[in-house]
């Protein structure tokens, strides 16, 4: 499979780019002494989580006075829940092997960087920052500690360097420090550019805090989640929230309405990011595709003036 390559790199500030390509990609950004890589298959949400991740990281790193590279690799499992597996060495960010990319061993960072790379279904803030904090009170000891190891799991064909993955896992779970807890307690805004109108988050105290901004006034919290999933946005202060990736929210800025909790019924084996579209009359279009022995699309209908959600359009036209 072809990789495409996406580099985004502008003063410091993280921000994703689009593509339309469905297939593996890379983002790629830089904060501070931390640069951060993100593979995955579509325009997920948790692009732009990991880049707030790479933020926190950044402000973790200069309470500890570090002020060395620190490449944090992600890799998106978007094809179904994993256990996530963690690696942290010193390198320039080789993977020896893999099926993906013919360079084979050739170093991604020009100098030595503390690595921290992880492969999971979702990065987990708290952990990341945990493994950030050790590699860097570790660093003095982490080239002398590590090894070659073959990792052939969640597509991944890798040979790659590492630190002992038990002594990583016992790090995960030991109490976290006063200064993680501390920079997991700060406000982090997503990374969306020169964002003046519509609805975003921020990341605030363990949780997402979903809000609209209109021009010349302050911005309105509409609702707080555990986590989002994918934003879909349907109008200038409209949108689709999937705090998971079978449920939403609907919310509208200006009529500050926030929908109750919408459960879409046999997703099955969908990947891809739902679709929506406003298509008049106080309705949205929301479409996907699945597997279920062979591919089926499907559209739904949400009403927003009456928060319902017909579940298929066709069983609706059948029925008729």
């Amino acid at each position: 499979m072809r990789l495409v390559i996406i580099v985004w790199l502008v003063l410091g500030i993280f921000m994703p780019q689009k593509t339309s390509a469905h297939q593996d990609f890379w983002v790629m950004g830089k904060k501070g002494n931390v640069r951060v890589r993100v593979k995955t298959g579509y325009q997920y949400e948790i692009i732009k989580k990991a880049f707030m991740i790479g933020e926190m990281a950044s402000k973790l790193a200069e309470n500890l006075s570090y002020s060395k590279p620190i490449f944090l690799d992600f890799v998106h499992n978007y094809v179904g829940d994993c256990e996530p597996d963690y690696f942290i060495c010193c390198n320039k960010g080789e993977i020896w092997k893999s099926w993906y990319d013919s360079r084979k061993g050739n170093p991604y960072l020009k100098s030595k960087a503390l690595v921290v790379r992880q492969v999971a279904s979702d990065f987990d803030v708290e952990w990341t920052l945990k493994l950030v904090e050790y590699a860097i009170t570790n660093h003095k000891d982490m080239s002398s500690a590590q090894s070659k190891i073959a990792y052939n799991q969640n597509y991944c064909q890798w040979e790659i360097e590492t630190i002992d993955t038990s002594i990583i896992a016992k790090q995960l779970l030991l109490p976290k420090s006063d200064l993680v807890e501390s920079i997991l307690g700060l406000t982090v805004d997503r990374p969306v550019g020169n964002f003046y109108q519509g609805v975003s988050y921020n990341w605030q105290n363990n949780q997402y805090h979903v809000f609209v901004r209109n021009p010349n006034k302050a911005d309105s919290v509409l609702i707080i989640l555990d986590d989002v999933y994918y934003i879909e946005e349907t109008g200038y202060t409209s949108a689709l929230i999937f705090d998971t990736d079978s449920s939403f929210y609907y919310v509208n800025g200006y009529k500050m309405m926030i929908s109750k909790r919408h459960v879409i019924n046999g997703v099955y084996e969908n990947f891809r990011p739902f679709t929506a579209h406003d298509i008049g009359g106080n309705k949205l279009s929301i479409s996907f595709r699945y597997f279920k022995e062979n591919f089926i699309e499907r559209t739904l209908i949400y009403l927003t003036d009456q928060d319902v959600l017909i579940q298929d359009l066709d069983e609706l036209i059948k029925k008729e």
